[in-house]
């Protein structure tokens, strides 16, 4: 899994073209920096506490771009006695020399019962693949083998080395082309030996850590660049913002952009301009300000529109505006024929009462 490394020990505002008022753009940092949503995770079942005193932890910081998504940063760490010690990825954590001593000497896997137990403790630290139907158990040799995901031909798995007693002696994390599975192969879904067990919560000063060392080691940025336009100026008193955040490890770069809004002392954001659109902030800031009285105004509206959502190329052609119904209608794309766009209902001086987005604003006949 790809990782980025992320800061959150200061916070750089990038504000390029248009000024706007100092209290704006601390209004946004603090707005941007509130969204963070932090969990830290035991990872952990029955089978692995029985046996291993060592703990395995993950530590997720997370960004929501709106409309549902989301950017996850997240770091897995072990922990022995007071000491944790960080790892790249959670196969790492099951592959570490601290972790297969803390086993030796109380696991076995001598047959497909003792493999299916070993299982639980994997589906429990690598989460990943916990719903693939690709799992698989076999042993040739004196390894075992756990298929956790196959793409293609493509396969990742756990080999687990045994003496010939049974006892773990290495544990690896391959990914491997054209794997031969033997006909004798054991197809497995998650298996738990114990359901009822409960798995012990993150304590407040093991939290605490956690909180931290993901703050230490995160570097990151926020940028946003106002959309300075007359047209939106003509239909609302809200700001509009292109906004991105920026994460950078080892000198490489990577950046997921979003849209933000600021009317009054409401701000969101969304990961496209419609998502901000159907908010009902948007509409609030449209009432004390614009009226449809005209195709003069359905035009300016449409205008705004172009600056604040704009139109793939592939539905330019299909742009369009009309009064149906009692409504005007904004079409804005098209697919299997039919129509979506905006649909705007007012009051009889004009008032914008209610704004919504329809999928089948005209249903193909």
């Amino acid at each position: 899994m790809f990782r980025l490394v992320f800061t959150l020990v200061i916070i750089f505002i990038g504000i390029v073209g248009f000024s706007q008022s100092k209290n704006d753009s601390t209004d946004i940092s603090k707005y941007l920096y509130n969204q963070l949503d932090y969990h830290q995770t035991r990872l952990s079942c029955y089978a692995l506490d029985s046996i291993s005193s060592i703990e395995f932890y993950s530590t997720k910081m997370n960004f929501p771009t709106g409309d549902g998504g989301y950017i996850p940063t997240e770091y897995f760490l072990c922990k022995t006695g007071d000491s944790f010690k960080k790892v790249i990825s959670s196969p790492e954590l099951l592959c570490a020399n601290e972790f297969i001593q803390s086993i030796k000497s109380n696991i076995i896997i001598k047959g497909i019962n003792d493999a299916l137990k070993f299982q639980e403790i994997l589906d429990a630290v690598d989460i990943r693949n916990n719903f693939n139907g690709d799992k698989e158990i076999f042993k040739i040799d004196d390894a075992w083998y756990f298929i956790r995901d196959k793409f293609f031909e493509d396969y990742e798995m756990f080999v687990v080395h045994v003496s010939t007693k049974g006892k773990i002696e290495a544990i690896e994390y391959k990914k491997e082309k054209d794997v031969i599975v033997p006909d004798s192969a054991v197809k497995s879904s998650s298996h738990k030996a114990d359901w009822g067990y409960k798995i012990p919560s993150v304590s407040i000063k093991d939290s605490i850590y956690l909180h931290r060392f993901i703050n230490e080691n995160s570097h990151f940025h926020f940028e946003f660049t106002a959309l300075q336009s007359r047209l939106i100026e003509k239909i609302t008193s809200a700001k509009f913002y292109k906004a991105k955040i920026v994460f950078t490890d080892r000198g490489f770069s990577n950046a997921t952009v979003f849209k933000l809004m600021k009317y009054n002392d409401g701000i969101i954001h969304a990961n496209s301009g419609k998502g901000l659109l159907k908010n009902i902030l948007f509409l609030t800031s449209l009432q004390n300000v614009f009226m449809f009285n005209s195709e003069d105004d359905a035009l300016t509206f449409e205008e705004a529109l172009d600056v604040i959502d704009p139109i793939s190329t592939f539905d330019v052609e299909h742009k369009a505006h009309l009064f149906k119904d009692g409504k005007w209608c904004f079409i804005r794309g098209e697919s299997f024929g039919e129509k979506s766009g905006y649909v705007i209902e007012t009051d009889t001086n004009g008032k914008i009462v209610s704004l919504t987005y329809d999928n089948k604003l005209i249903k193909q006949n």
